[in-house]
């Protein structure tokens, strides 16, 4: 069985391959398939798209697809990229769907950035926040704390329940290193920052 990573690369690659077995894995552990662009789908479509999921910004429904890949949400992912490579998104369940998930990352970010988080100079303890709000906290941190080495401790996902290790290099916007860790490395690792 082939594992795909739960990320624009694995769905384009998913669906161009037809009905073979697959899994689908974290996309933040280990390296996988890049994207074909003669995958039969509009080659712009899918630049945005992959623009997207590396900046966390960019149209609402390409954030959506990103935000429900991430999330696990593969069915609803699938639904709004075919929306979305067809021009049809003014679909009522396009709508709401892109709306239900951007609305519960914009709650779970407003949860992330309030100050008591930070513990010590570099650490971010965002144990009960999921995975897959971790991209966008970072893209959004990042621009305001530039030329600083931070790390963050989040929740897990659909795929690992363990927390992970972000260590977001200074000189990068987005690029990190991710590895999951358990609680009893994270006290050992919060008493070094």
């Amino acid at each position: 069985m082939e594992r795909l990573p739960c990320n624009v690369n694995g769905l384009v690659y998913f669906l161009s391959h037809g009905k073979r077995e697959f899994e689908w894995v974290s996309p933040y552990e280990g390296a996988y398939h890049t994207l074909d662009m003669d995958s039969g789908f509009d080659k712009n479509k899918l630049t945005i798209l992959l623009e997207t999921e590396k900046h966390h910004e960019g149209p609402d429904i390409c954030r959506a697809i990103c935000l429900y890949l991430r999330h696990g949400s593969v069915c609803k992912a699938i639904k709004l990229f075919r929306d979305y490579v067809n021009s049809n998104q003014t679909c009522i369940t396009t709508k709401k769907y892109t709306k239900e998930i951007i609305d519960e990352e914009s709650k779970f970010l407003k949860k992330s950035f309030n100050h008591k988080r930070w513990v010590g100079r570099r650490l971010y303890d965002l144990r009960d926040i999921p995975a897959w709000i971790i991209p966008s906290f970072i893209s959004i941190i990042k621009r305001k704390i530039n030329k600083t080495k931070i790390f963050i401790i989040s929740g897990g996902s659909i795929f690992n329940s363990e927390h992970y290790l972000w260590i977001c290099d200074s000189n990068e916007v987005t690029a990190c290193q991710i590895q999951t860790i358990k609680i009893e490395e994270f006290t050992n690792f919060q008493k070094q920052y």
